[in-house]
C-alpha cells in the first residue's frame, strides 16, 4: 500500500443550467443557475454540496470552480471559502475545462494530492455513508494509485440523461467482488456509457448497470494522466499557461478558452477510458440527481413520503416502517451486449 496523500475537493459550480431555467428563478423572475437556487426554499444546491464536502475536507483544501458571471450569486456563497480557492472561469467550455483549471492550480500547491470532484447539484440523504464511501475510495487509491474511481447507484429507471457504469462480468467460479460492511460493493468497469438512447438504457438498466452519480475520487496525477491522454492539447495548453501564471492576464484567458473548443468530461474523457475505472456503489435511495425538473419532482415526492412516515409514526405504538431498499442486488452484463444495442453512425 503507498504512503496517503492529503485529501481536497473540486466542487463544479459555474453551469448555467439551463434545462431548469424554467423553475430556478427568484421573486423578480430571474433566472437563478440551479446551483445557487434555494429549491427547499431554504438552501442552495451548492451550500448542500459544500457541506457534504466538508465532512471529509477541511475548508482550506475545498477548491470551486465558477463562472464569472455569475458573481452576484457565489460572491455570498462562497464567503467562507479562501479567495485563493475559488477558481473563476470567463466562459463555460464544458466539464473538462472545468475540471482541469482546479486540478491544475491545486497540484501546483499540493503535488501529490488526491482529490474528490463532485457536481454541486446534487441532494444526498445519507451523509454518513458519504463519508465511508470516501474513505473507502481512498482506501482503493492508496492500492492502486493509478486508479479513477467513481461513485454509481443502482438505477432506478432507463433515465438517457445519465452517464452508465457497467461493471466487468464476472465467471460463476470467480471471487465475488469487493463487499464493504455497510453494503457497498466495488467493480471494476467494463464501459462507461454517457446519455445513451432511451432502448439501450432500458437494457442497461435490466441488466445492472449503475447510475454514475459524477463523484470522482482519484489521485490528481492520475486524473490529469486520464485528461491527457485523451485531450493531449487541451491539457498541454491550460498546463502551460498556468505554469507561467498566464492565467493573470484576462485577455490571454479570454483568446485560450476562445481557441480550445467545447469537450464534455464524461463523453470526452470517461467513456474511451473504461480500462482505468473503478466503480464503488452507493445505496440506492442515498442520493439524487437535481438537473432536471422532473428529477426535482421525484425529490420533493420522496421527501414528502419520508415525512408522512414520519408524522405517522407518531400516532403508531408498535416500531416505524421502514422503506424498502428498493432496487435488488445487481448483475454485472457483458458489454458486448451493450454494443449491439448502441444506436448506428
Amino acid at each position: 500500500m503507498t504512503q496517503s496523500t492529503q485529501l481536497w475537493s473540486i466542487v463544479l459550480a459555474a453551469g448555467e443550467g439551463t434545462r431548469l431555467q424554467g423553475l430556478t428563478r427568484d421573486e423578480t423572475g430571474r433566472v437563478v443557475p440551479k446551483q445557487f437556487y434555494r429549491i427547499d426554499g431554504d438552501t442552495s444546491m451548492l451550500r448542500w454540496t459544500l457541506d457534504r464536502v466538508g465532512t471529509v475536507v477541511p475548508g482550506h483544501r475545498i477548491v470551486p470552480i465558477v463562472a464569472d458571471q455569475h458573481r452576484r450569486w457565489w460572491g455570498s456563497e462562497l464567503a467562507a471559502v479562501p479567495q485563493a480557492n475559488i477558481v473563476v472561469q470567463p466562459r463555460n467550455r464544458g466539464t473538462v475545462a472545468g475540471i482541469l483549471l482546479p486540478l491544475l492550480n491545486l497540484t501546483l500547491r499540493d503535488p501529490d494530492a488526491t482529490v474528490l470532484v463532485t457536481p454541486s447539484d446534487h441532494h444526498m440523504d445519507d451523509t454518513r455513508a458519504f463519508r465511508r464511501m470516501v474513505a473507502q475510495a481512498e482506501e482503493t487509491i492508496a492500492e492502486e494509485p493509478e486508479r479513477i474511481v467513481l461513485i454509481g447507484v443502482p438505477a432506478r429507471r432507463p433515465d438517457p440523461e445519465l452517464g452508465w457504469l457497467v461493471p466487468v462480468p464476472r465467471a460463476p467460479e470467480s471471487r465475488a467482488p469487493w463487499e464493504s460492511s455497510y453494503g457497498s460493493v466495488r467493480y471494476d468497469v467494463a464501459e462507461f456509457v454517457e446519455k445513451p438512447d432511451i432502448r439501450l438504457a432500458a437494457r442497461l438498466q435490466r441488466e445492472g448497470a449503475f447510475w454514475n452519480t459524477g463523484i470522482v475520487v482519484a489521485r490528481a496525477q492520475a486524473l490529469l494522466g486520464l485528461i491527457r491522454s485523451a485531450l493531449a492539447e487541451v491539457h498541454d495548453r491550460f498546463l502551460t499557461a498556468v505554469e507561467e501564471g498566464l492565467f493573470d492576464d484576462p485577455n490571454v484567458v479570454l483568446d485560450l478558452y476562445d481557441e480550445i473548443g467545447s469537450f464534455d468530461f464524461c463523453r470526452d474523457v470517461l467513456e474511451p477510458s473504461a480500462g482505468h475505472l473503478t466503480l464503488l456503489t452507493l445505496p440506492d435511495e442515498s442520493w439524487v440527481d437535481l438537473g432536471t425538473e422532473g428529477r426535482i419532482q421525484e425529490w420533493r415526492g420522496r421527501r414528502a413520503h419520508r415525512a408522512g412516515l414520519g408524522e405517522n409514526a407518531r400516532w403508531r405504538s408498535g416500531s416505524v416502517a421502514t422503506v424498502p431498499s428498493g432496487a435488488p442486488r445487481s448483475v454485472p452484463l457483458e458489454p458486448s451486449r451493450i454494443a449491439a444495442d448502441r444506436p448506428h453512425a
